[in-house]
């Protein structure tokens, strides 16, 4: 009993200043105070956290990537003060990851190690050396840092993870998530009235080809084409592997949903994946091939018509109108500021990233670019983060560029290596390395590395590639056993015998 007791008084340790935590949180959202209740949510995150992280690495993770996926619909359904914390809290979520790596000191995939400690680590130190020598002011240099370590972070911890036995119970998540995602984005393109009303999305989204692209659960297109594209290679190296019925069906509707977004990215991701599995399938793979490439055909039959007419007005926009070149001008803008900072560049949140964005960044002014559209502070700045590269070139300038670069382009090597090697025997790596191509590819045109979605989509990519080099597990503790009986069974039976 006084075990009983004791054990209970454990538990009740962790969950009184959890609740604790919790209220005063509610009372700060109450109050408005959004700063206020991240920070007094966050050691109670951490708390959950790390004890999520003992009993499973991957159950956590695939919670987080869970999140992610549902955070729009969770703020729009929420609302007010707590809908807006909920906008916030995957940043919370993905400190917390960090924090917990380094109480508990996993092990990390050497590869990941590798690059985390080049690319990720010079990145940091150009980023922040420049911001000081700046004078950038502190509260956007924070935001900034931590923007630019998220990546990273998520990187690190998929590296903890053994692929190999667990990425079973990450597709259990994905496969529930994708049916919603489909049951939405069918929603939203057979009923769309209904859509907007349910989840009262704005409604300032582009028309392509006189209908407007379907968003699904998510505010703007371009996260739905992610995610399906995300989900559609998991789908297809299950087909692969020669698995077939409903992953066939998934892939499809995967691939529907792309071309609905009707993004330019979308093709040029499909055109970059079919040269990456040409690449490293060896005879099994193109065997395996012919079906998914047969359903993939008629998917793209049936919609290539308004799909190639939205790209083809997408190519003449960005070329012919200036409300839709904002990327040409963050890509000129972040090589002149490189050179004229060189070698650190403005310093993190002062270009391109969400705090430059969020507490407008005189860098802007300076290089005359701030009634840009889509830079114009009085609009929103609505394209200031769509360009991953030009941020990381601005922000850390050649000295962060250049690592950063390296340490993409080594993972790449090291995925290719280990799906050529595979040849068939694992389905996982070759989702990892296709997965890994695909989003490297929209990253010119997105803020791949800094949202946590699309961040953590890289990072399980990369991990799950390069899982074959993963450390074996540490075994569990047996007891001991001698000719089948247990140590103290066997001499309690010795003693028997002796009397």
């Amino acid at each position: 009993m006084s075990g009983t007791l004791r054990a209970v008084r454990r538990e009740l340790s962790v969950i009184f200043p959890i609740f604790a935590i919790a209220v005063a949180a509610g009372v700060a959202i109450s109050f408005g105070n959004l700063v206020a209740a991240g920070a007094i949510s966050l050691p109670a995150v951490v708390e959950l956290f790390r004890a999520a992280h003992r009993r499973s690495p991957v159950g956590l993770l695939a919670f987080v990537w869970g999140f992610n996926v549902l955070q729009t619909t969770f703020v729009y359904l929420a609302g007010g003060a707590l809908g807006q914390l909920l906008g916030f809290t995957d940043e919370g979520f993905v400190l917390a990851l960090g924090v917990v790596m380094i109480l508990e000191r996993t092990p990390i995939s050497r590869p990941i190690a590798v690059a985390a400690g080049f690319g990720g680590g010079i990145y940091v130190f150009a980023g922040v050396v420049g911001a000081v020598l700046d004078s950038a002011p502190a509260l956007p240099m924070v935001l900034g840092t931590f923007a630019a370590l998220k990546f990273w972070i998520l990187l690190l911890y998929a590296g903890t993870i053994h692929w190999r036995t667990e990425l079973p119970r990450f597709e259990r998540v994905v496969q529930v998530l994708f049916l919603y995602i489909v049951a939405i984005a069918a929603l939203n393109l057979g009923l769309p009235s209904v859509h907007d009303a349910i989840f009262n999305f704005p409604s300032d989204e582009l028309e392509r080809v006189g209908r407007e692209s379907i968003r699904g659960p998510f505010t703007r297109p371009n996260f739905l084409a992610h995610v399906a594209v995300f989900t559609g290679l998991f789908w297809l190296g299950r087909l692969l592997n020669g698995d077939k019925a409903r992953y066939l069906a998934m892939f499809v509707a995967a691939l529907a949903m792309c071309l609905l977004t009707f993004r330019l990215k979308v093709a040029m991701e499909i055109a970059a994946v079919s040269l990456a599995v040409a690449a490293v399938s060896g005879r099994i793979f193109l065997q395996r091939l012919a079906i998914p490439l047969l359903a993939g055909l008629a998917v793209v039959v049936l919609f290539v018509p308004a799909f190639v007419d939205a790209i083809d007005q997408q190519v003449g926009r960005f070329v012919f109108d200036e409300e839709y070149n904002s990327r040409d001008v963050l890509y000129d803008t972040s090589a002149a500021i490189a050179s004229d900072h060189a070698p650190f560049g403005v310093g993190f949140g002062r270009f391109g990233s969400g705090p430059s964005k969020n507490y407008y960044s005189s860098v802007y002014r300076e290089y005359g670019i701030h009634n840009a559209p889509g830079i114009r502070e009085d609009r929103g700045a609505q394209t200031v983060q769509d360009a991953a590269w030009a941020t990381i070139f601005g922000e850390a300038g050649y000295l962060g560029l250049v690592p950063y670069a390296a340490a993409i382009i080594y993972l790449l090597y090291r995925s290719f290596l280990a799906a050529k090697a595979n040849q068939g025997r694992s389905w996982a790596v070759l989702f990892g390395w296709i997965a890994a191509v695909a989003v490297i590819t929209e990253s010119s045109g997105t803020l791949t590395f800094f949202s946590s979605m699309m961040a953590t989509n890289l990072a399980v990519a990369f991990a799950v590639a390069l899982s074959e080099s993963d450390p074996p597990p540490a075994p569990a503790p047996q007891p001991m056993v001698r000719h089948g009986f247990s140590a103290g069974r066997h001499r309690s039976l010795r003693r028997a015998a002796t009397r």
